[in-house]
């Protein structure tokens, strides 16, 4: 399953699901590709810039 990680205009990023030759999501929301858009948003954690929080 491709992942894509969309920068926002804040510096967060938002998890993308893009389709694939052998996987689709049921869901198709996204306009430039096709894939499904979680609007589930991750920031980096300034103090472990490692780790993320959602």
């Amino acid at each position: 399953m491709p992942l894509d990680w969309a920068l926002q205009e804040n510096g967060d990023f938002e998890c993308r699901i893009l389709a694939a030759s052998h996987y689709t999501p049921a869901v198709l929301n996204m306009k430039e590709v096709a894939g499904y858009a979680t609007s589930d948003v991750f920031v980096r954690l300034p103090t472990k810039p490692h780790l993320w929080r959602m």
